[in-house]
């Protein structure tokens, strides 16, 4: 496919996806319907990669899936995934935050 990017359209076609552009060369990736909101950031190069989108949208759904509690984890795996989610929560937070804030 000329356009792998597409797979990840195809995938979730009740979202629209946004992909915003961050400080650190990476990019925020949002999906968002009327009931919800799920963002991720990824590398740029994922989304040129047939290999890397498919990746990326099994990530999704797993992701979803937790957040939507139709997913149980054990403890361990709970444990690291929390983590994870919060630090790309805090990083979000982070790159979306005035720069003035940053700095105190």
């Amino acid at each position: 496919m000329k356009y792998p990017v597409k797979h990840l359209f195809n995938a979730f076609p009740t979202y629209e996806i946004t992909f915003s552009p961050r400080p650190d060369t990476s990019v925020l990736l949002t999906l968002k319907n009327a009931r919800e909101t799920f963002s991720k950031v990824i590398e740029p190069a994922m989304i040129f990669n047939e290999k890397m989108v498919g990746r990326l949208i099994r990530e999704l759904r797993r992701d979803m899936k937790i957040a939507n509690g139709s997913l149980s984890l054990n403890t361990e795996q709970g444990a690291f995934l929390a983590n994870r989610a919060n630090q790309a929560a805090q990083a979000q937070r982070q790159a979306q935050a005035p720069k003035q804030w940053l700095s105190a």
